[in-house]
C-alpha cells in the first residue's frame, strides 16, 4: 500500500465498486433474456461474453419491440445512461494502475483502452472521489435492478396471458399476421 499511496479505506472502496460493477453487468446480461422470456441457462451463452457498452446496445435495441410503457422505456433509457458512466468509471480505477513510484506524486489513473490508446485522467483520484463513484455505482445497481424486475414482470405476465413476449402489436407484424377487427 506504500507504494500505491492508497489508503486501506481507498481499497475497501475499490472492492465494493468492483463487486457492484459484476452486479451491474450480470443484471444487464439477464435483462434480454427476460424480455424475451428465455430460460437462464441456455439464454445466457447469447451474452456471456458481451461488454456492457454492447449489452446497453442490445437492452435498447430490444426496448422498442418490448416496452408497452412509456414509463418504463423511460426509466430503461436512464438506467442504461448510468450503466454506460458506471461502467467508464470502474474501467478508470480497474484498469487503471496505481503502481506508480512514491516520488511520483500522481495517485489516479493512466490507462491502456482496450484499443492500446493511453486515456489519461489528469487530477489525482482521492478517497472522496472514490466514494463519489461507489455512490453512482449504487444509484446505477437500484435502476438498473428495478429496470430487471420491471421487465420481469411484463414478461411473465405476457406468458401467463398466453401472449408473446414482445409488444402484442409488434408480434402480430413479425408473425406476419394482421389484426382482426371487430365488426369488418
Amino acid at each position: 500500500m506504500r507504494m500505491t499511496k492508497l489508503k486501506a479505506a481507498d481499497y475497501k472502496l475499490i472492492g465494493e465498486i468492483v463487486v457492484l460493477s459484476g452486479m451491474i453487468e450480470d443484471t444487464l446480461k439477464r435483462m434480454p433474456l427476460a424480455m424475451f422470456n428465455i430460460d437462464y441457462i441456455p439464454g445466457i451463452s447469447m451474452t456471456a461474453h458481451l461488454k456492457v457498452s454492447s449489452l446497453c446496445d442490445m437492452v435498447l435495441t430490444i426496448m422498442p419491440y418490448f416496452a408497452g410503457s412509456e414509463i418504463l422505456n423511460q426509466e430503461v433509457e436512464a438506467a442504461i445512461l448510468l450503466a454506460r458512466k458506471s461502467s467508464d468509471l470502474r474501467n478508470n480505477i480497474v484498469h487503471g494502475p496505481f503502481w506508480f513510484p512514491t516520488n511520483v506524486p500522481f495517485k489516479g489513473v493512466r490507462r491502456f483502452t482496450a484499443r492500446s490508446k493511453l486515456n489519461l485522467v489528469e487530477r489525482a483520484m482521492s478517497t472522496d472521489d472514490l466514494r463519489e463513484i461507489l455512490a453512482i455505482h449504487i444509484q446505477t445497481w437500484k435502476a438498473v435492478s428495478e429496470c430487471f424486475v420491471g421487465m420481469t414482470a411484463v414478461s411473465e405476465g405476457r406468458d401467463h396471458l398466453g401472449l408473446p413476449p414482445l409488444r402484442p402489436d409488434f408480434a402480430q407484424k413479425a408473425n406476419h399476421q394482421t389484426p382482426i377487427v371487430p365488426g369488418e
